[in-house]
């Protein structure tokens, strides 16, 4: 068991440079504890003669202060004591049963499988848990990218180089935090075509179900063909032609300086966004919510921008409540009669609920109302309306090999229809509050 601030870099990705570091170990920590007890031999010593000489300078009263030292040190060293203690143990118990303490992830088994403990136990880790001692530098660079987008650009440049400096740090090779029966583990259950492992809608948890059970799931909600209509064909490659020739005309008149703008927009490997659903396990029925990922597809960068144009204009609505505390900050002081009931109301899909003119109205007024919108941004109005109109349209994605488009509401899966969604229920607020 060596401590983590002792543990060397595995700079040799080979079973045998993995062995001589390991090797090359144990000798530190040895060296650790011999440092460690000559520094409590000579802590010990100095100890010693300050006691002397609070001897010699207090003879009456050095009993009694060495008793109210004595219990002082008790005091301080008893929560530390047990910490240590706790902690060895369950190193201990760790490194005799080889597995690692459990997971703080629920799992809930919905399917015809039975998975033994060894299963059980690797999924309480939770779906989050990092699996792989390689990492990922593709997936970080890529992440860390589109977060820069997102960032002022007067501070883009020094958090590129912040960006950089870091990501040139991280180790190639790191030990894995699965022990090999663990891994196997995981194996299994990625070959095991017959069961889909996926994190609940709301909660820690982890949701087994059988893949004819989730395929069918996903299946009926597509069959609501006053929603969803089948295409015969992907249309990702005309979704691309359409953007360039909409974004070509937009920026005719965009001064020369936002032209980088035109060019970040575009999308040259672009797929069609695909489809999943989440359990709502708190729910009767366990019910699905569907997640389509948009982030791979054409219009995202797009989508993206969009939302970061329109997101100041949210939250400006008298009828808006950040959180719980800003909602009773609100009703504090209101009297209200026995009679009155607090009702509370929820949007089923609220994606495919937004009728697109609706949001385009919306959008509409509150841009034109914005007095900082030259500020974020060089397209006026009617483009914009035409972009975001472009993003909200093109609502089509994946499943299983075949393709869909949802034909009311709003793109589901994209950044902007979150935003704009928010904005148009704002909307239909402020004009419901003039009826009540």
């Amino acid at each position: 068991m060596i401590p983590r601030c002792l543990r060397l870099n595995r700079l040799v990705p080979t079973k045998f440079g993995v062995s001589v570091v390991s090797k090359a170990e144990r000798p530190l920590f040895q060296a650790r504890i011999l440092d460690g007890k000559n520094q409590i031999r000579s802590l010990e010593n100095d100890a010693f003669f300050a006691q002397r000489r609070i001897e010699f300078e207090c003879p009456d009263d050095f009993a009694s202060i060495k008793l109210h030292a004595s219990f002082n040190v008790m005091l301080q060293s008893r929560p530390f004591e047990q910490s240590h203690e706790k902690k060895l143990a369950s190193a201990q118990q760790r490194h005799a049963n080889g597995a690692r303490a459990p997971g703080k992830c629920t799992v809930h088994n919905l399917s015809s499988y039975k998975p033994n403990v060894a299963k059980t136990a690797v999924l309480n880790l939770g779906l989050t848990f990092n699996t792989g001692s390689e990492t990922d530098r593709g997936k970080i660079i890529c992440a860390v990218k589109n977060a820069l987008s997102l960032v002022e650009l007067s501070r883009r440049d020094a958090a590129r180089t912040r960006a950089v400096s870091v990501l040139s740090s991280f180790r190639h090779l790191q030990p894995s935090p699965l022990t090999s029966a663990e891994l196997q583990v995981v194996k299994s259950l990625c070959n095991n075509k017959d069961i889909v492992i996926f994190s609940a809608d709301k909660g820690n948890a982890t949701v087994w179900l059988d893949t004819n059970d989730y395929v069918n799931k996903i299946n009926a909600f597509l069959e609501d063909f006053s929603t969803f209509l089948p295409l015969r064909s992907d249309p990702t490659a005309t979704l691309r032609g359409d953007l360039e020739k909409l974004l070509a005309d937009v920026f005719r008149f965009v001064p020369p300086p936002q032209k980088t703008l035109y060019y970040s927009l575009l999308c040259n490997n672009g797929r069609a966004p695909a489809i999943n659903g989440l359990n709502k396990i708190h729910k009767t029925g366990v019910p699905i919510r569907p997640i389509v990922h948009f982030t791979r597809s054409p219009l995202n960068k797009l989508s993206a921008y969009l939302h970061r144009t329109l997101s100041p204009l949210v939250g400006k609505s008298e009828t808006q409540s950040r959180n719980s505390d800003n909602f009773i900050d609100k009703v504090r002081d209101m009297v209200l009669d026995d009679n009155v009931v607090l009702a509370s109301f929820d949007v089923r899909s609220l994606s495919t609920s937004v009728p697109v003119g609706l949001a385009i109205d919306v959008c509409k007024t509150a841009l034109k109302s914005d007095q900082s919108l030259s500020d974020r941004t060089a397209i006026d109005v009617p483009d914009l309306l035409r972009l975001l109109k472009f993003c909200l349209e093109n609502t089509y994605f994946i499943f299983r090999s075949k393709c869909y488009k949802q034909v009311h509401g709003i793109a589901m899966g994209s950044s902007v229809s979150v935003t704009v969604a928010n904005l148009t229920m704002e909307g239909v607020e402020n004009q419901g509050s003039h009826f009540i």
